[in-house]
């Protein structure tokens, strides 16, 4: 039973994720608000307009790199451009990227399939946890699966060797760039595995393309591209709180047990392991260590709503407290022991630490981003879902340990499952009627539409997509560099009345809209959620305005 009962499970969590994203396929209006403005970008390559252009009334890029848009563009040819495509490129990236996590646990154990799929599982329960961007038209799911699969081979060392591995992570950061923080980790991963050649090999692979594609973009945008993607973040603020205490909630909250694996496993590992400290001391000291991380953390509770709790993330705070002392004492521990002549095993876990590490440093500088979003947990969701997974077919070696992995499994999934709101999750037949009627509305005026929260509207309606306000918003502020052409452009386009039409939105837009722009009485009631986002920014459409006062 505790073989084939875990399996069971995990494919049974696997095909109840699955039915749930081809649910939310299909439908033709934005899951998140962004998805409009992602396709935007798709649009204006295929139909061979520039994307990293200085700001203007029809268009502002987002703050990515372009190869996500190009693989939808490239699709769009062949069946055309829309939310279906976007997502579809997007779930087959996160079912790589999860098959990535389970093919380092098969490789490192391959005798024990379910520790292989329990990882490749465990990161699918993040899902939702990480803002249920994984299905979504934008870039998260391609950079996971390309960056997967880079670490992946990295670390067992087969397939196609360190320049292949570097050419994975070239892509992936070509399609998110905060992947390229990986480089120096898996460089020293590869460093460790094969020899300096093969860490030279490796970075040159990664480094070389990056470095050529955006030397082109650079050349061709006339300088703007680095100035989006580098210089319009860096103008943003920081938001000191989402790195202690909010990482290590959004962290433990869906992978509380995956991380209790790890934890215990870790003190274990440093009472058995060396025979310099007693039991007592090892396991004491990182256990009031992880207990005061732990205190530290919880004592203020998360707000309501928040979508993270205590329990959980107690686990989080207690294994960022605990494990590195474990670690230390063990290795002073086993130092003790060398010198004393006394044997010592010899296991090697750099290539965890510095792969956690570097993870942990990515999404916390990510969060702390003005305007970043939970989804950029994504990596370390992974990290940890194999680290797991190794643990656990570890654990499976014994009678007894094989029920405890089959007790974390059930616990964890049962766990991922409660964490799934399917009715929140999938668009309804009021999702469907509000977005006609706003695609009506743009069929009957002849001129340009803006629809700023949902981008991809007018497209419907036989026009060219939106410019979107996400876009606008990265360039407000003073120290942004491109602050001024964004104001000066948008106050223009509204003082001119450009537009025939535009799809008001339940957020405000500035830029002297309404004294230009009547709006008629709202289509829908702020407070009913037709066409609302099922993730991020609750923005959208809810009114009509057309020139004049």
């Amino acid at each position: 039973m505790q073989r084939w009962l875990p399996a069971a499970a995990c494919v049974l969590f696997l095909g109840y994720v699955v039915g749930l994203w081809l649910g939310r396929l299909p439908y033709p209006f934005d899951l998140e608000w962004m998805e409009g403005g992602m396709l935007a970008h798709a649009w204006r390559m295929r139909h061979g307009q520039p994307v990293y252009v200085r700001p203007n009334a029809d268009f502002v890029p987002y703050i990515y790199p372009p190869g996500y848009s190009a693989i939808v563009a490239a699709l769009g040819t062949l069946v055309g451009i829309s939310p279906p495509v976007g997502r579809l490129v997007s779930i087959v990236g996160t079912l790589l990227a999860s098959a990535a996590a389970a093919f380092v646990v098969h490789h490192r154990r391959p005798t024990d399939r379910l520790a292989a799929l329990f990882a490749g599982v465990a990161f699918l329960g993040t899902w939702v946890h990480a803002g249920a961007f994984y299905d979504i038209v934008r870039p998260d799911g391609m950079m996971l699966g390309l960056l997967g699969w880079s670490v992946a081979l990295v670390v067992t060392g087969v397939r196609g060797g360190p320049a292949a591995d570097g050419l994975l992570l070239a892509a992936a950061a070509l399609t998110k760039h905060n992947a390229l923080a990986f480089a120096p980790a898996l460089a020293l991963c590869a460093t460790w595995r094969g020899g300096w050649r093969a860490g030279a090999t490796f970075l040159a692979s990664a480094l070389l393309p990056v470095a050529a594609l955006t030397g082109l973009l650079q050349l061709r945008s006339s300088g703007l591209f680095l100035t989006y993607l580098l210089e319009v973040p860096a103008s943003h603020g920081r938001a000191w709180s989402r790195a202690w205490p909010d990482t290590p909630r959004e962290l433990g909250t869906p992978l509380a047990v995956p991380l209790a694996v790890i934890c215990g496993w870790q003190l274990v590992r440093a009472i058995t392991q060396q025979r310099s400290f007693p039991a007592w001391a090892t396991a004491g000291l990182p256990v009031l260590t992880g207990m005061l991380a732990a205190w530290w953390g919880t004592y203020v509770p998360p707000a309501a709503g928040s979508g993270v709790y205590n329990v959980p993330a107690a686990v989080a705070f207690f294994a960022l407290g605990a494990i590195p002392v474990a670690e230390v004492l063990l290795r002073v521990g086993q130092r003790d022991d060398r010198l004393a002549g006394r044997p010592v095993e010899r296991r090697s876990l750099a290539q965890a630490w510095v792969l956690g590490l570097t993870g942990l440093a990515v999404c916390t500088a990510m969060r702390m981003h003005d305007g970043g979003f939970v989804n950029v947990h994504a990596p370390m969701f992974w990290l940890i879902a194999v680290g797991a997974g190794l643990l656990l077919a570890e654990l499976r070696e014994s009678s007894r340990g094989r029920w405890l992995a089959a007790g974390a499994v059930g616990a964890h999934l049962f766990w991922a499952v409660g964490m799934i709101e399917p009715t929140r999750l999938l668009p309804n037949e009021a999702d469907l009627a509000m977005g006609d009627r706003f695609v009506r509305a743009c069929r009957e005026v002849d001129g340009p539409v803006l629809s700023p929260f949902a981008a991809w509207i007018p497209v419907y309606a036989g026009r060219p997509p939106s410019l979107h306000y996400q876009a606008i918003w990265d360039l407000q502020g003073r120290r942004n560099p491109l602050h001024d052409d964004a104001d000066q452009a948008m106050r223009k386009a509204i003082r001119e009345r450009r537009w025939s039409l535009v799809l008001g939105g339940n957020q405000p837009i500035g830029y002297g809209l309404p004294d230009h722009y009547r709006s008629e009485p709202p289509l829908l009631d702020a407070k009913k959620p037709a066409l609302r986002p099922k993730t991020g920014w609750q923005a959208r459409p809810t009114r009509l305005m057309y020139p004049g006062r």
